[in-house]
């Protein structure tokens, strides 16, 4: 795939699009990113899925294709890729989708194995409830008549879930779901989906309803949770309600499954407010980051070298000029070998979501080949000199010219190179060489031919450097990450043996000395049992640590209401699928989750709001004296 995700489509015209990279292709589409220039030089990036032109000759399949793109269109989520535009250009039949800035779970999940990384159970929990909100809002779409559309994705998986770095997850391919499922339906014995995320039922070729889904998302949620692909063995967690929770999902029979993705919602919530955890995008962000900037021990990071090529290029025999790689197809659609599985662009996002693992094989090989060809030649020329009597090495005293290094007679070896460098964070300072490159000049950086250092710096984050060498001509596109260097903090109590939170994380107890945290600011919490919690917010330095010292108050013992008081309170908990703010009748309580609030007996008024969604929810009560009343819901 390396072949074909490299070859030039860089700067060719689409329309009114410009195709910038080949992400991935396979037997049904290319997929590109694009971008569209609007007027007065606004910019935008997109995800071009260009259907393989042989297809656009079966009148079916483009009837089917153009009625679920308008579908794809429709699906206005979230947690959903959106389909912004599709069409057909020069007899391609193409879709315009969002471009998300991240990685598919896909690569995450193996970049987590190698850096060692486990999914904090909680991020796992958050994930698998984002899709399940994408696919809730989709089973639900109804057609403008307000007749269900009975959608099904059939094929949920890591590899169709985009986790961007900021924390947002979003389903990929469900515009067109259905239509490939269609015409799937058509042929005997191809079932569209992956083993192991497929449900029994869709597995067995039988007709299938939204409950497969809810398989494929529970299998997702085993992977998080154990590190192990269901297709390999059940593991179980060894948490009984995670346990149970998984099992639930993947029950054999749809039936005994969840009845649709609210009410696997709704579990996961439970689960969360009961151990008090509300995870956020922001933080799984920071740990999607953290895995992919991680180095594992050993690992070479310079993957952007051309050193390997260069070196091999006198060793390995080179392509004939017209010869197309091999598995890819012609404009003449002829037969291919790659499968359809592989039109999933597995790196949707950006150049580093591509696959780490089949890079660094590949150059193995490369190495392994050159250094066999080498070895071969080295003993054939000396078994050749050993047996011809009297024979003396050769030598000569001028130096001769390799004709590869000869200099064009055109002239191209002084065409410049174009490098292209997106830094993050944008303000940091970046040197080419001796010179300093503004943020604004940093692409389609023009470059002699050679070798070049390349620098960036900012304050709290490690250095990063490289050596990059570029030949004539070439085009580059370099994303270079800085790592914040952590701070520390020491925290310690009176008394001691209390519980430190930061940043609403349980890190140990006190004292806690020289913790590892990120710079910046972060709240801290102590607690101890038998005194009142004190939370401070600090600001931690890059590289410094920061202490902090706190003197904890014994709580008052509040004063005993008399039993006919007491008999006359309830209770209120409160949890939504998003997280929102909470008032009852008509006074802010707080966000969710709400735990143990009282409240006189009668009839309340509760309206819970995401105001970064803006979905609310308005649920009327009424509670009895000394009950425990609690409200769970999903906000639609």
């Amino acid at each position: 795939m390396s072949g074909v995700i490299n070859s030039p489509a860089m700067g060719e015209r689409f329309g009114s699009y410009e195709l910038l990279d080949k992400i991935a292709v396979g037997g049904m589409a290319e997929i590109f990113r694009a971008r569209a220039v609007h007027g007065k030089g606004v910019r935008k990036d997109f995800v071009i899925k260009r259907i393989h032109p042989a297809l656009s000759a079966d009148l079916s399949f483009v009837a089917m294709f153009i009625d679920e793109a308008r579908l794809g269109v429709s699906l206005v989520h979230g947690n959903i890729v959106p389909v912004f535009d599709f069409g057909c250009i020069d007899g391609y039949y193409y879709l315009a989708m969002e471009h998300v800035e991240g990685q598919d779970l896909a690569v995450l999940c193996g970049r987590a194995k190698i850096v060692d990384k486990p999914w904090p159970w909680q991020l796992a929990l958050h994930i698998v409830n984002e899709v399940l909100e994408g696919l809730d809002y989709a089973h639900n779409k109804r057609d403008e008549q307000g007749r269900p559309l009975e959608l099904v994705h059939r094929d949920v998986s890591p590899a169709n879930i985009l986790v961007s770095l900021d924390g947002q997850v979003k389903l990929l391919d469900f515009g067109i779901a259905r239509s490939m499922a269609r015409e799937y339906e058509t042929r005997t014995g191809v079932i569209k989906g992956k083993p192991g995320y497929m449900a029994p039922e869709q597995a067995a070729g039988k007709r299938v309803d939204a409950r497969a889904d809810i398989w494929s998302a529970g299998a997702v949620l085993h992977e998080l949770l154990t590190g192990q692909k269901l297709k390999d063995g059940r593991v179980r967690v060894g948490d009984e309600r995670l346990d149970a929770l998984v099992d639930k999902a993947l029950k054999a029979d749809p039936d005994d499954r969840f009845a649709d993705a609210a009410a696997f919602q709704e579990a996961i919530g439970e689960i969360l407010m009961q151990r008090g955890q509300r995870p956020t995008s922001s933080q799984l962000g920071r740990f999607v980051r953290e895995v992919s900037t991680s180095a594992a021990p050993g690992e070479n990071w310079d993957m952007l070298s051309d050193h390997v090529e260069q070196h091999l290029a006198a060793a390995l025999a080179p392509r004939p000029p017209n010869e197309p790689p091999e598995g890819t197809k012609t404009r003449a659609g002829k037969k291919e070998s790659l499968k359809d599985s592989e039109v999933t662009p597995r790196g949707v996002a950006t150049a580093i979501t591509r696959s780490l693992f089949a890079e660094k094989a590949a150059r193995f090989w490369m190495w392994f080949i050159a250094v066999v060809a080498v070895f071969a030649a080295a003993v054939t020329a000396g078994f050749a000199m050993w047996s011809l009597p009297g024979a003396e090495p050769a030598t000569t005293s001028s130096l001769e010219t390799d004709p590869a290094s000869t200099p064009p007679a055109d002239g191209s070896e002084l065409t410049p190179a174009e490098l292209t460098l997106v830094v993050s964070p944008v303000d940091a300072a970046l040197r080419v060489d001796d010179r300093s490159i503004p943020p604004q000049a940093r692409e389609k950086l023009q470059l002699e031919p050679g070798s070049h250092h390349l620098e960036a710096t900012k304050k709290g984050y490690r250095a990063w450097s490289l050596d990059l060498d570029v030949k004539p001509g070439q085009k580059r596109r370099l994303a270079i990450d800085l790592e914040r260097r952590p701070g520390r903090l020491t925290v310690t109590s009176s008394p001691a043996g209390a519980r430190v939170f930061v940043e609403g994380v349980e890190k140990g107890e006190t004292p806690l000395d020289s913790l590892a945290v990120r710079s910046g600011p972060l709240r801290v919490r102590v607690a101890h049992k038998g005194y009142e919690p004190q939370e401070r917010q600090v600001e931690v330095e890059a590289g410094a640590e920061r202490r902090v010292e706190l003197t904890l108050e014994r709580k008052k013992p509040a004063p005993k209401a008399p039993a006919s008081v007491r008999r006359r309170t309830a209770i209120l908990s409160v949890n939504t699928t998003p997280w929102s703010n909470v008032t009852l009748d008509g006074r802010a309580i707080g966000n969710t989750p709400v735990l143990g609030r009282e409240l006189s007996p009668g009839r309340h008024v509760l309206v819970m709001t995401n105001p970064v969604r803006n979905l609310t929810k308005k649920v009327v009560f009424t509670v009895k004296p000394g009950q425990h009343k609690r409200v769970t819901e999903s906000l639609r």
